[in-house]
């Protein structure tokens, strides 16, 4: 991983390219490569090393322990804070022999549960005040009756600022997005907004169709670009109605031509 990483910033080293061309090149957040470019001049290349987490092997067992806790507290008390859980948490357990978890550790766990995270996460988009804050990701279900792939419908994935609904990007294939596909949506969506040379990063996003086996990688992102990951929401009507429009829209405008999703993900911006 390291050489890959070394041969992806050599241009820039060398001056031969800047580092948008980069960003734009490999399609990586020019966050994430001027972080390699520091490492790697403190470091060389043990800099660029991928750095496991010590605490790995035991995220499920605080998952599991603090669910439970925090479950037991929303029944308690439904308009419970985190920040109020985090002092609950801190008195039952400061006279355990045990480590004691952060903040950002009980917020996660929080808010990704059901249904504490409907809760927080309503309060959270009611509250955004400007714009950047809280991108969120919906997916609806999308009718196309003449693909060349032969199938009749496909899922549309949106991505949107949830201050005024302005949609930041989007795409369509015939499958449901898994892992890989949110992660590359995420990075494509930064770069595709960016300004100049600065790139413009929200303090959340929120997926509502959160079904993903490994979400440690949503983590990583987490930890490297300070972003909140959240899931679990409730569909954005709007967005349904959207979809419904647009379904009519490709009907009336494509009706003679024989569509192909490439050629769909093109041509709708």
């Amino acid at each position: 991983m390291k050489i890959e990483k070394y041969q992806i910033i050599k241009p820039f080293l060398k001056k031969e390219k800047k580092l948008t061309e980069l960003s734009n090149e490999h399609n990586i957040p020019y966050s994430t490569l001027k972080r390699w470019i520091k490492s790697y001049k403190e470091l060389g290349k043990k800099g660029l090393k991928r750095k496991e987490r010590k605490d790995k092997d035991s995220f499920r067992k605080v998952d599991e322990k603090i669910s439970s806790f925090i479950l037991q507290e929303y029944q308690n008390d439904p308009n419970i804070s985190i920040t109020d859980l985090y002092k609950k948490y801190l008195k039952i357990f400061k006279n355990k022999n045990t480590n004691k978890i952060s903040y950002n550790t009980i917020y996660r766990v929080a808010t990704n549960l059901d249904p504490f995270s409907q809760t927080c996460i309503q309060k959270n988009i009611k509250s955004i005040k400007k714009p950047h804050e809280i991108y969120r990701i919906s997916s609806e279900k999308i009718s196309i009756k003449k693909l060349k792939e032969g199938k009749k419908f496909g899922t549309i994935a949106i991505m949107y600022d949830v201050y005024d609904d302005s949609i930041l990007n989007y795409k369509i294939c015939t499958k449901n997005l898994e892992e890989e596909d949110y992660l590359n949506f995420i990075r494509e969506t930064f770069i595709k907004n960016k300004r100049d040379d600065y790139v413009i990063i929200p303090k959340n996003i929120f997926i509502d169709d959160f079904r993903i086996k490994n979400k440690y990688k949503f983590l990583e992102i987490l930890n490297e670009l300070g972003i909140k990951i959240n899931g679990g929401l409730e569909k954005n009507i709007e967005i349904t109605k959207f979809v419904r429009f647009l379904e009519k829209d490709i009907k009336n405008i494509f009706k003679n031509e024989k569509l192909t999703i490439e050629f769909l993900n093109n041509n709708l911006r």
